[in-house]
Formats: structure tokens, sequence, C-alpha cells
């Protein structure tokens, strides 16, 4: 009879230096390298090393992957073939015997040699590095041979099965990443205000100057041949903190000016107002948002001018409108007085009529009415309507117009422009008739 001690002994090591080989793989995959760079400069030797293993991490991967196949395979074997002369002594069927080893050998070895480990050495990686530094780079010296002729072999199958050996996993899109918000959020694990951060980031990027600045008819804007009653008047009126200064017309772009230091040009009698215009910082309207939001943090600046395609001016972005974009609407008493109401873009009256914000977005619009629209030629509703009277009204007007199977109804007219109107969608039938 085999003395039982050392083949249990030999299936103990094999299993133990498994398990210590699927430990440290995972701990390499989750280290955090910044805190390992902070260690290394106070001296941390092991940290050193762990940075060293990192700066090769796939070549270390791949031998720690090899060595637990390889210990795994070992603790199995001796567990399974060796100790058949044990099952043999206690029972004559085989096939029971091989069935209780394999399912007992199995057991241990996927408990004790993977997932305890990896579990282990998740939950703390920097740790484990640290730890297993020196075992890591023994096994390194060890398998790294074995990991270099296995890992030739495998690009040489690759490549015999018409496959790039050589070729990159497939990145991460941001559709696979709202896949999975989605999925979150539909299990709970992601909650709606997570979901819509998270939704607002990844639309922030796509959407430019134009799409969230705040239009010239908007602004308030004082102008060079204006006296200093009449910007002291503005300033007052409007409340706000920065303006837009313009020469000659509005689109002539000479600078901005902080209501602080005007109201103090004001206080002290100033002889020359340039002396408190500062330069505008102009952005062409196609900017994206994300840029902007980047290079208004590297200039310190809460303010831009919004300039269009012919140099002129478009509009104003601030930092507020850039941080709305992501967190939504931003409660600010220099642009919300607390006794206005503020009145929603689109309110539906009827099934097939709406009272709408001149300025809504003419894509918007039609989503929402079916009607095809001249969305390449027009913003705004506005547009469309201007376009469709051949004129411009005068300040106050009401009037009515029919475009593309809707009747545009205008209820106030402003500035030059539509402020809002209701829009019915003409029935096919009236149409015909």
């Amino acid at each position: 009879m085999i003395d039982p001690l050392p083949v249990v002994t030999l299936q103990i090591v094999f299993i133990v230096l498994a398990a210590l080989c699927k430990g440290a793989k995972t701990a390499i995959e989750g280290v955090n390298d910044y805190k390992m760079k902070e260690l290394s400069k106070e001296g941390n030797k092991k940290a050193k090393r762990v940075l060293g293993f990192m700066e090769k991490e796939s070549r270390v991967l791949s031998a720690l992957r090899v060595a637990v196949s390889v210990f795994t395979i070992l603790a199995i074997t001796v567990g399974i073939v060796v100790n058949f002369a044990f099952a043999l002594d206690f029972t004559d069927n085989l096939y029971l015997a091989i069935g209780l080893l394999s399912l007992i050998y199995v057991t241990v070895i996927v408990v004790f040699a993977d997932m305890m480990p990896r579990k282990i050495c998740t939950a703390k990686p920097d740790e484990c590095a640290l730890a297993m530094a020196a075992f890591v780079g023994l096994v390194w010296n060890i398998f790294r041979p074995l990991a270099w002729t296995y890992n030739l072999l495998a690009k040489l199958f690759v490549a015999l099965s018409g496959n790039d050996p050589d070729g990159e996993a497939e990145r991460v899109t941001e559709d696979d990443v709202m896949m999975m918000v989605d999925l979150g959020s539909e299990k709970g694990t992601i909650a709606p205000e997570e979901k819509e951060l998270i939704t607002n980031i990844f639309e922030f990027g796509d959407n430019s100057a134009a799409d969230v600045m705040t239009h010239r008819k908007d602004v308030c804007v004082l102008m060079m041949d204006e006296n200093a009653e009449e910007w002291e008047e503005k300033v007052r009126e409007s409340g706000f903190s920065r303006f837009p200064v313009c020469g000659e017309d509005i689109d002539d772009i000479v600078g901005v000016v902080y209501a602080r230091e005007l109201y103090e040009f004001f206080y002290d009698k100033g002889e020359d107002i340039k002396e408190i215009i500062h330069q505008a910082y102009v952005v062409p309207e196609t900017i994206s948002a994300d840029v902007l939001f980047s290079n208004m943090q590297k200039e310190k600046t809460h303010f831009a001018v919004v300039a269009d395609e012919y140099g002129g001016f478009a509009g104003i972005v601030t930092l507020d409108d850039l941080l709305g974009e992501i967190v939504g609407e931003i409660e600010n008493e220099e642009y919300d007085e607390d006794e206005e109401v503020e009145i929603e873009d689109i309110i539906s009256v009827s099934e097939n009529e709406w009272d709408i914000d001149g300025l809504t977005p003419l894509e918007e619009l039609a989503e929402l009415t079916g009607a095809e629209l001249p969305v390449d030629e027009f913003d705004t509703l506005s547009g469309l309507v201007l376009h469709a009277t051949e004129s411009i009204p005068e300040d106050g007007a009401t009037f009515t117009v029919e475009s593309c199977n809707l009747e545009i109804n205008v209820t106030e007219f402003k500035d030059r422009r539509v402020v809002r109107a209701t829009v019915k969608l003409i029935r096919q039938d009236e149409t015909e008739e």
C-alpha cells in the first residue's frame, strides 16, 4: 500500500501554488499605479518591484496565467491518477471511485485555488501585490520561457485560422456603456438621477457652443456710442454681472465689462470708460461644449463671446450654461428673478395644438408635430415664420401664417423675432379642402 502522506502533501503544495499565482495575477491587474508610485518615491522596494511588473504587465500576466494552469493540472493529476490506488483499497467499483475523486478534487481546486484567492485579492489588490512581489518575481523568472513559447504557438495557430494574431480587442463604445446603464437602471442598481447624469455627460461632447449659448437677442449689450447714464440704467435693470461691449454695431465686439468695475467707475467718476473694458474671450459657434469647458477653465474665465462664421456676434456662453448641460439647470439669481415665472418652451393646448417658444429648435418641432420641416434651412420656429412672412413685422404685432402643414399664430413678437406662438397641425383633409 502506498503511503498517502507524501501524495496528499504534494496535492496541497500544488493547490497552494495555484492559489498564490491566481491571487498574484488578480492583484497585478487591479493595482493602483498612482499609489505604487507614491510608495516608490518614499523608498518602498516592494512598490518599485511592483511598478517594474506593471511596465511589462502583459508578459508578467501571461507567465502567471501559465503557472496557474500548470499547477492546477498537476494538482488534478496527482489527485485523480495517483489516488486511484487508495480508492481501490476501499471499493471494487473503479467508476465510482473516479467519479467521487473527480468531484472532490475539482471542488477543492475551484474553491481554494480560484475563487477564494480571486476574491481576496480583488478586495485588496495593492496590499496583496506588495505582499507577493517576491513570489511574482520568482514565478516570472521560472515561467517566462514557457509563457513566451506558448504565446508564440498561440499566435501561430491564430494566424493559421485566418485571424490577426496581433489584433487588439474591440474598444468599449458609448453605445455599449449606455446599454449597460439602461440595464443597470432597469435592475435598480443605477438611480434615475445617475442615469441622467451619465447620459448628459455623453451628450455634452456632441453639443456645440451654438447649442448651449444665450442668443444675442436675449443678451444685454452695451454699445460704445451710448453714454454712461444709459450704461448704468441697462446694468441696473438687467441685474447681470458681465456685459459684452460692441462698437459701431452689434457685430463689432469690443470687449467685456464687469458690473462691479462699472459701478466703481461711476462712483469714482472715472474719465475714460475704456479702462475697464476687458478683452473678450471669443470662441467660434462650432466649438464643442467639452472643449470650450476645458478652455474656459484654462483661461480662468466664466464668460465667453460666441462668434458666427462671419465673425459677427452670435451670443454668449457662461460656465453655468455648460455645467447646466451636465447636471441640469442651475438656479442663478443673476438670471432668475424670484418674481418672474418661467414659461415652458412647449405647452400642449390640445391634441394637435401647442403654445411654443419662438426659439424652439425646428428639429424638436418636427419631432413633436410629425410635420416635414426645413430643418437644414432654418434653426428655429422664428426663422421659419420670418421666411413665410417675407418681411419683419413691427414689435407687438400678432399675425398668422401657414407653412409646412402648420398653422402658426404669432401671439408675441419683439426685437425682430417670434417670442411666443401657437402652432396647430393642419389635418390632411383640411389641406385638400
